[in-house]
């Protein structure tokens, strides 16, 4: 019987990424213009409320992980930028992703924020002009031990799925406005992040009684985050 090796295996899917440049826009929430504009979420897990403006796709577990590590009084999320598969996410706990030769079953465990950075902060009546591009780029990753055709097959599996990756910037020009002078806060700070998907998929050979399945794990970004966060302080 030949011998298969296995192997412990990080593979950072750098096909490409899916690269999207903001176009210049000016972030500012105007007061008489918040039940118009934005939907009010209150979290009672948290016992706190976030305001998320009309029509974007934002997950109440993305809230709660905003929320939860949030010192500021007051949250907007006012914008979200997806990835170019996320819309084909199934989500199902198991996700049959069907090739003829193999039985993959995808897991999801969480998703989480990674590369959170503060892109400005602004005092009470001022504004600020990003005067750089800044790019949030994060790639796919998947690891396990296994043979290298599974590893192959979950990349393959992965890519499709999910695509290769999240580029994106926020391009210079960008203008954020603090508070208004009659608002009770004195600053507001502007973050971003990358939501990311953590799971595994459990794959095995069709048509082999002995076979069993191969775990392969993977993290792959689906969504980038825009919010800001008033404070008083």
């Amino acid at each position: 019987m030949k011998q298969i090796k296995k192997i412990v295996l990080l593979l950072v899917l750098a096909l490409g990424t899916i690269s999207v440049n903001n176009s210049f826009y000016n972030v500012s929430f105007a007061e008489e213009n918040e039940e118009r504009e934005y939907d009010k979420v209150y979290l009672e897990e948290l016992n706190k409320t976030v305001y998320v403006k009309k029509g974007l796709d934002v997950s109440r577990d993305t809230l709660l992980d905003i929320a939860s590590l949030s010192e500021g009084e007051e949250i907007r999320i006012y914008n979200v930028v997806n990835s170019e598969k996320k819309k084909h996410i199934n989500k199902t706990n198991y996700e049959p992703m069907g090739r003829r030769t193999h039985v993959i079953r995808n897991v999801f465990i969480r998703n989480i924020n990674r590369n959170k950075k503060v892109l400005a902060t602004v005092g009470r009546g001022s504004s600020y002009t990003l005067n750089r591009t800044i790019t949030f780029k994060q790639n796919n990753v998947i690891y396990g031990s296994a043979e290298v055709n599974i590893l192959s097959i979950a990349k393959a599996n992965i890519s499709a799925n999910y695509g290769n990756g999240l580029s994106v910037s926020v391009s210079v020009g960008t203008k954020f406005n603090g508070p208004s002078e009659n608002s009770k806060y004195n600053s507001r700070t502007y973050y971003s992040a990358i939501k990311t998907r953590i799971g595994y998929l459990n794959i095995k050979k069709v048509g082999e009684p002995n076979s069993k399945f191969r775990k392969v794990n993977y993290e792959v970004p689906i969504q980038r985050v825009e919010w800001s966060e008033d404070s008083s302080i």
